[in-house]
């Protein structure tokens, strides 16, 4: 569901009496409705409820059952001598209050009324301009969707079995961010594959050597892809039952008993990044950590996201490289059909199916991972350089970020600076925020 937000105004007592011949002639509170319609057109993935304008603080009583209602009160205007009862309401808001004037322009009423908020410990912030009122916006949508989110676990995740900086305890997912874990077992997904139906496995199949902009080691995957196809029917007849939005497995054992059940590696590497193009945040390993990052940047982002390992780094050249093998080939949403990958085989074994993507120079990007106790989020921004398969992320902080920051293996790349949204949901949870180059 999207943001609900709730856009107020204060007037009332107007100060410097403008239908006076010496008043004042700026009448800011007609510029309202210009405002609103910026609302509408750039603060992305949010309801836009009807202005409530307060003129005296005996409306408190309306405007606090107005927003409980809502997810975020938008204060978008406050008369000089409305300020101090104008204060007193916000601070009795059930949910978060943003306060925004104009652009890089915060002016003498909001600031007065942000300081009392402040100070008195309210969950409120003042939106220099309108990028920062996006970022919010952000960062509270992305904290409401991870609420919302239900998430399908196949095989073992608490603790997973290969991830050692993974979540241990599943009761935290809901504690601390109201994630609903589904769990069903790698018994249960198998019974699953072997009742797929041949014939739309071959279709899938047939559609992803469609998509691919080249296939390597085709006779290594030819004998697998509908078996592979099968496992991703699976996935997504599990996740429609379980009504999940995010999805991880434990791989690893998938690999294993299929390896002895077999002799052949059917893996779901081209099913996560499938799942990922169709906007459902697709992690391996039973990482629930990686997956959590990957869907906070899917949330803010509103892009695909893709994970990956922590592999090379080069700090004299000032890079990190982010690898796998699960593409996500529609990072920028510009596309509309599962396309411009390419195939191999699954790490040189002569079985498998994995998937790669070329990346171009020159892009913003955000890495971000979860920490095991859910008391921070990692992160790190910097821009991509070419590469024909996974990522290097250029940035200053190298160091900073794999002595100080670093939480774990798989982390969520997305394209853009999401970085504001990521520390504004990161302190509406209540957790800590290990951002590389900003420490003490």
């Amino acid at each position: 569901m999207s943001l609900k937000v709730l856009p107020v105004a204060f007037t009332g007592l107007v100060w410097g009496h403008p239908e006076h011949k010496h008043g004042r002639r700026w009448r800011p509170q007609d510029r309202i409705p210009e405002k609103l319609d910026t609302y509408r057109e750039q603060l992305q993935g949010v309801h836009l409820a009807e202005l409530y304008t307060l003129e005296d603080r005996q409306q408190t009583a309306e405007l606090l059952k107005l927003a409980a209602e809502a997810d975020v009160v938008l204060c978008a205007y406050s008369e000089l001598l409305a300020s101090t009862w104008a204060a007193t309401a916000l601070e009795q808001s059930p949910v978060p209050v943003i306060l925004h004037n104009m652009d890089n322009y915060p002016g003498a009423v909001m600031t007065d009324v942000y300081g009392y908020l402040h100070s008195r410990g309210c969950d409120a912030r003042l939106a220099l301009n309108m990028t920062e009122l996006a970022g919010m916006i952000a960062g509270l949508a992305a904290k409401k969707r991870l609420s919302e989110t239900t998430m399908l676990i196949i095989g073992d995740a608490f603790p997973s079995p290969s991830q050692a900086a993974s979540i241990a305890d599943a009761d935290l997912l809901q504690q601390r961010l109201g994630v609903e874990p589904v769990l069903r077992s790698i018994d249960a997904f198998m019974g699953a594959y072997q009742a797929a139906n041949e014939g739309a496995a071959r279709e899938q199949a047939d559609a992803w050597f469609a998509g691919a902009e080249r296939i390597e080691a085709r006779e290594a995957i030819e004998p697998d892809i509908v078996e592979i196809a099968k496992v991703y029917l699976a996935i997504r007849q599990m996740i429609d039952e379980a009504g999940a939005n995010a999805f991880t497995i434990d791989c690893r054992d998938w690999d294993e008993l299929t390896m002895e059940k077999f002799g052949r590696f059917y893996g779901p590497c081209m099913s996560l990044t499938t799942l990922r193009f169709d906007g459902i945040p697709a992690a391996c390993e039973g990482d629930v950590c990686g997956l959590l990052g990957l869907c906070a940047l899917t949330y803010v982002s509103g892009l695909p996201a893709f994970l990956g390992n922590i592999g090379r780094v080069n700090p004299d050249e000032g890079w990190i490289a982010v690898e796998h093998a699960s593409a996500a080939p529609n990072m920028d949403g510009s596309r509309d059909e599962l396309a411009g990958y390419w195939l191999t085989d699954y790490q040189n074994r002569g079985t498998g199916c994995a998937s790669y993507c070329s990346v171009p120079a020159g892009f913003d990007a955000t890495v971000a991972r979860f920490d095991r106790n859910l008391k921070s989020i990692s992160f790190f921004t910097g821009v991509t350089r070419e590469t024909e398969r996974c990522f290097e992320v250029e940035t200053p902080h190298v160091e900073d970020f794999m002595h100080r920051c670093l939480i774990g293996d798989h982390h969520g790349v997305v394209y853009g600076d999401h970085s504001p949204a990521l520390r504004v949901l990161a302190e509406s949870l209540g957790m800590g925020i290990l951002e590389a180059g900003k420490g003490s």
